[in-house]
């Protein structure tokens, strides 16, 4: 800590913390004498994942000296050649790199250095090793290098699909099992219409949420889903089904609107997806933004957002289910108006940033006169006499 920066007397706090902790242990459900804990933490401690983080900026830190070196070489991304080498999460790590042997074993390397360091040992059990474009022989034999198991798209990291196809009905089968093995452990018979409502918003609403938060879900699904909430707020069951009194529309409704305030898993999917489009415009610096412009950067398409459409996968499935919400007959990019500051981050075309449209689609035949269509505010400002104006 003190290499990091943290003044002495906090980090001096943070080691009476740890030197300080007593344990004892239950014989028979009853309690021996204290001992003091001189190495480790507690289990269940506080600190713990916050130490944990400081630990593994130690770990990011010599992948990134190792890359510098040129020991390790990670993998280049887009037309920018953006360098990716490690991605972190809490206790989760991956690593990437080019296919070969010799930067193999120097990822190796450095992981025995930083057990060296820590303490902290890669649990190679649980470890997998993953190839883009080689055969399960090839892997299986770069594997036993490191003695981890080979792996095969797609995968689970962080509880989302990697490397499968998401606009395919099958790989959302795993949301549809979890609804119905929820469903299958209530009695909606035994519940009032109340206790069924808070269920629904409270456990099935929020069930796909996270998968919904990044890939979008082919209206099939949607249907798939909703069919059993709508079964289970009606009080149906596998004996029979009941009659639906009241249409899913008004259901789904505000209270206000005298509905239930159910939401419709659609309008839950637009909404999450649409957050991206938000982060992109708000957190410029941010890894996954570089990534997206280096990936999507073309010379065609005039949208507010870098995508090419020629490029499938989930970047460009949230784009186009942006584009195609209509708010009062307005499309969402019409509705958001951009803060001009100095004017480098705000494109003069192709945002909204003065009236109540991009200015593309307010002065089409300027636009179609523009060399630089992708020109910021700040390029068209020029200096005055005194004060600033459009060029």
């Amino acid at each position: 800590m003190g290499w990091m920066g943290f003044p002495k007397r906090w980090s001096h706090w943070v080691f009476g913390i740890l030197s300080s902790a007593r344990s004892s242990i239950l014989v028979n459900g009853s309690p021996t004498f204290e001992f003091q804990c001189h190495k480790g933490m507690r289990q269940g401690d506080p600190l713990a994942p916050f130490l944990f983080i400081l630990v593994m900026e130690a770990l990011s830190v010599m992948f990134k000296r190792a890359v510098e070196a040129g020991l390790v070489k990670g993998v280049e991304v887009g037309k920018d050649n953006l360098h990716i080498s490690h991605l972190l999460y809490a206790d989760d790590c991956v690593i990437l790199g080019e296919w070969n042997r010799d930067n193999l074993k120097n990822v190796a390397r450095v992981l025995r250095i930083f057990n060296m360091c820590s303490g902290l040992k890669i649990h190679l059990g649980k470890s997998n090793m993953y190839g883009i474009g080689v055969t399960g022989d090839e892997v299986a034999n770069m594997a036993k290098v490191v003695n981890c198991a080979a792996g095969t798209l797609p995968f689970k990291h962080l509880g989302v699909w990697i490397g499968a196809n998401m606009n395919r009905i099958v790989n959302w089968n795993f949301i549809i099992d979890i609804f119905d093995a929820r469903l299958s452990r209530w009695r909606a018979t035994s519940l009032s219409m109340a206790g069924r409502i808070i269920l629904i918003k409270s456990v099935l609403e929020s069930l796909p949420t996270y998968s919904f938060s990044l890939y979008k879900a082919p209206q099939k699904v949607i249907e798939c889903l909703e069919v059993r909430i709508r079964r289970f707020l009606w009080g149906s069951s596998s004996d029979g089904q009941k009659i639906h009194w009241v249409a899913w529309d008004r259901v789904a409704s505000p209270v206000d609107m005298g509905g239930l305030g159910l939401s419709k898993l659609r309008d839950t999917n637009v909404a999450l997806l649409s957050k991206w489009l938000w982060r992109f415009k708000n957190e410029p610096n941010s890894l996954w933004r570089r990534v997206i412009d280096s990936i999507h950067d073309t010379k065609r398409g005039w949208l507010h957002v870098k995508v090419n459409k020629y490029l499938p996968g989930t970047w460009n499935n949230i784009v186009k289910c942006f584009e195609s919400v209509k708010v009062v007959g307005k499309g969402i990019n019409c509705l958001l108006k951009g803060v001009v500051g100095n004017g480098h981050d705000i494109s003069f075309w192709l945002d909204n940033w003065i009236g109540e449209e991009p200015l593309r689609h307010k002065y089409p035949l300027l636009f179609k006169l523009e060399k630089n269509k992708k020109a910021m505010v700040a390029d068209k400002v020029v200096g005055g006499s005194g004060s600033n104006c459009i060029n």
